[in-house]
Order: structure tokens, then C-alpha cells, then sequence
């Protein structure tokens, strides 16, 4: 269904936690369930869908709103980082509040300040600096000194969509989402797959790994339409 955007999974009370009976869509139309609900909406959305109905804590809904001190400002250069440690946040995504905090991570402070220096190292170096004119940014004259080199990387720093790790598949107790059957933890018959159930970034394009999520999603899903009793 093209043009369709669903507002919240709809669940049942059962004996141990909740199964989910199918999706209301914004304009009302209740999709029903026959057997389970996969939940494939990216990086953004599947988290939302599961906060708005009680995945996530209490404390969550809580801050939603009130960090607005972290706001990455806007780079006139990116540093590509793509293992970094440091980990952002969303709060309530329905009122899109996001905070990438690109910047969380010492390790990764350290690793764009290597990098941004070495490029000046190369630029330096002939034969590219035969043919260099100047260093637009930051400028040899202004920035030279650790500390110069830090408040640099820390003002220029800023994400790239590459969003995974929202409903992470990790153990429940270090804060997971998703089971490594992808299913969602306390609900029996929903599932998460898309990026958001990355525990960590890969080092390359997510789209690949996406592909392969899907792929391990219908193998899941065929076994255990063949093993109905399976939970």
C-alpha cells in the first residue's frame, strides 16, 4: 500500500505480555494481523511506533522537549567517521526530536582530529602542494595547536544519514529491543526489520545490510509458518 503511513500497532493483553492484533492508519482504517506484525519502517519510524506504545521507558516520553543544548551546528565540511563509538538520541520521535551527538565519544574526537590534520599533511605535501593554492578551512594562520585542532573538529562535526541502533538486538537487560529471532521483547507476534536493529554501525553503506535483514527475516518467518506452535 503506497501513500499509507500507520499511526500505532494495535495489541492485546495476553498471559505474559502483549500480542499484537494488526495497525491503525492515520486515517483511522484498522489493518488486522491473520498470524504476526513486522515492523519495517527505518531508523525513525520503528522506534516511534514502539515508544508511542511502551517499548521504551517512561523516562523517555519524560525528557522529550527539554534537551535543546546539544545542537550540532551546521558544518561547512564533513569528516567521514564511519565506526564511531559515539551514540545520539531520539526523544519522543513523533515531535522530531533527534540529537545526534556526533561528539559523545573521546575516541572519536581524537580520530577526526588525526584525520582533519592529515589532510593538511598531504596537502602540504608535493606534488598536491605545487598546486595548492590555500587552505580555505580552517587556515594555516588560524588553526595549529591541539586545542585550536579540537575546538575545530567539535564545531564542524555533524551526522550523516546513516541511522541505525534505535530498536537495537541486543539482550533485554543491556538495553535491547529485538530478540535475535528480530522479535520485538514482551510481544509475541512482532517483529522489527530494517536498520534500526543494528546494535552498531557497519563500516559501509547500511543498504546492503538492510537486504540481508529482509533475507534473514523471511527465513525466520517460512520456518515458523511451518512450525505453528512455535512462540
Amino acid at each position: 500500500m503506497s501513500n499509507t503511513r500507520v499511526t500505532k500497532i494495535n495489541f492485546n493483553k495476553i498471559r505474559w505480555g502483549y500480542t499484537a492484533t494488526g495497525v491503525t492508519l492515520t486515517d483511522m482504517t484498522i489493518i488486522i494481523a491473520q498470524k504476526e506484525v513486522i515492523i519495517s519502517a527505518g531508523s525513525y519510524q520503528s522506534p516511534s511506533l514502539l515508544e508511542v506504545w511502551g517499548v521504551y521507558t517512561y523516562q523517555t516520553w519524560q525528557q522529550a522537549g527539554e534537551d535543546n543544548d546539544k545542537f550540532i551546528a551546521l558544518a561547512k565540511a564533513a569528516i567521514g567517521n564511519s565506526t564511531a563509538l559515539s551514540r545520539g538520541k531520539m526523544l519522543e520521535s513523533l515531535s522530531d526530536k533527534t540529537v545526534p551527538q556526533p561528539e559523545s565519544n573521546e575516541r572519536d574526537i581524537q580520530a577526526i582530529i588525526a584525520a582533519i590534520k592529515k589532510c593538511r599533511q598531504i596537502a602540504l605535501t608535493p606534488p598536491l602542494s605545487e598546486v595548492w593554492v590555500s587552505e580555505y578551512e580552517p587556515g594555516l594562520e588560524t588553526v595549529n595547536t591541539d586545542a585550536e585542532w579540537r575546538e575545530f573538529a567539535l564545531r564542524t562535526t555533524l551526522s550523516i544519514y546513516r541511522l541505525v541502533g534505535t530498536c537495537a538486538m541486543l539482550p533485554r537487560k543491556k538495553g535491547g529491543v529485538v530478540h535475535s529471532t528480530l522479535r520485538v521483547y514482551g510481544k509475541s507476534n512482532l517483529k522489527g526489520v530494517d536498520a534500526s536493529i543494528f546494535p552498531v554501525l557497519v563500516s559501509a553503506h547500511i543498504q546492503t545490510a538492510n537486504y540481508g535483514i529482509a533475507e534473514m527475516a523471511a527465513d525466520i518467518t517460512f520456518s515458523e509458518a511451518e512450525t505453528p506452535n512455535q512462540v
